[in-house]
């Protein structure tokens, strides 16, 4: 694929046919893309199989291509095994689950059924009114965390026998899909401007045409930059498990952690506890204030140290009693006391 310059969805199905493929979804789609002006075709003067063909979803030869059963398809699953989403409630850890859905069907209309699972099930929407007018606002920004999920649903390796998982807990949700980071891209370089690199170029281009996504590698920016301006930490990037995953920190749990240290963050914390802390210990604490997911690797570079000397730093912090882990290494989080 690499040497013939093929994604993995541009690949045919032998098996699939267009009746295996919803006309109302295909024409749904031309709709949406023709209304973001980014489909100079759709219904009225176009079939759906030539919308296809259009798209290159649909090779030369007429063959059903991987993008097209995914985007398009009556069931995915039948043919891609790995084209499911898992949601779960999880309470103290991982191991305690409390409830669960499982999100099928084509990745037109995938975004939508499942921000409308978590709004409705998983995750709170407090109301507030507008003079009469009512309003619910999700407890978690909506934007970012739909750029999340369209961030899984496109750049997700669906070669692998996986799912999607989007795992709730009272303090943070993690959204984990298989594939990990096309080279030369990395985490740190996910925190700034970089290139896109796309592993499902027809469903990236499907997605861009609906105005999904853009196509500039800004998805990650616009999850920090949503976060940021909604008062939230900022969220933990990490290569896990042959996949990526992102975890986005509730902010009513973390809020008020930066009011207890205040600008000068390791001096008052110093005081505080009736010890100096050197600058360098100051600058970690200001960094767990900002984020209290942060790990000790993420953290070295920021603060301009190596590994090994944050890592003693933090275990002097810890000692101080002036922070403290709460969870696991992976997966737990920072506080400031």
């Amino acid at each position: 694929m690499r040497k013939d310059n093929v994604t993995w969805d541009e690949l045919p199905v032998s098996q699939a046919s267009f009746a295996q493929l919803d006309d109302e979804t295909i024409m749904r789609f031309a709709r949406h893309a023709s209304e973001q002006n980014r489909l100079p075709y759709g219904p009225g003067k176009d079939t759906a199989p030539a919308i296809l063909q259009k798209l290159d979803v649909v090779n030369d030869d007429g063959e059903i291509t991987r993008a097209a059963v995914l985007l398009f398809g009556k069931r995915p699953r039948k043919y891609i095994r790995g084209a499911t989403v898992k949601i779960g409630r999880f309470g103290e850890s991982a191991a305690d689950l409390i409830s669960h859905d499982i999100i099928e069907g084509n990745l037109v209309d995938m975004p939508d059924k499942i921000m409308d699972v978590l709004r409705t099930k998983y995750l709170h929407s407090p109301i507030s009114y507008a003079g009469l007018e009512r309003k619910e606002k999700l407890e978690y920004p909506e934007k970012a965390l739909r750029e999340v999920v369209l961030n899984a649903l496109v750049h997700r390796d669906y070669g692998a026998d996986t799912d999607i998982t989007i795992s709730i807990f009272a303090d943070k949700i993690v959204i984990w899909n298989y594939g990990s980071l096309l080279s030369p891209l990395n985490v740190e370089m996910l925190k700034k401007e970089h290139p896109s690199r796309r592993r499902n170029s027809l469903i990236a281009n499907a997605f861009f045409r609906m105005g999904y996504i853009e196509a500039w590698g800004r998805g990650t920016l616009t999850i920090i930059e949503e976060l940021r301006h909604a008062g939230f930490p900022t969220p933990e990037y990490r290569e896990y498990a042959g996949g990526f995953e992102v975890t986005i920190f509730n902010k009513a749990i973390f809020a008020g952690v930066g009011e207890k240290v205040g600008e000068k963050v390791g001096e008052k914390v110093g005081e505080k506890v009736g010890t100096k802390i050197t600058e360098n210990q100051r600058k970690i604490v200001g960094e767990i204030r900002k984020q209290p997911g942060i790990s000790a690797r993420s953290m070295a570079p920021i603060i301009g140290i190596s590994l090994r000397k944050t890592e003693d730093n933090l275990k002097k912090l810890k000692e101080k009693g002036i922070i403290k882990r709460i969870g696991p290494a992976k997966g737990g989080y920072w506080e400031v006391k």
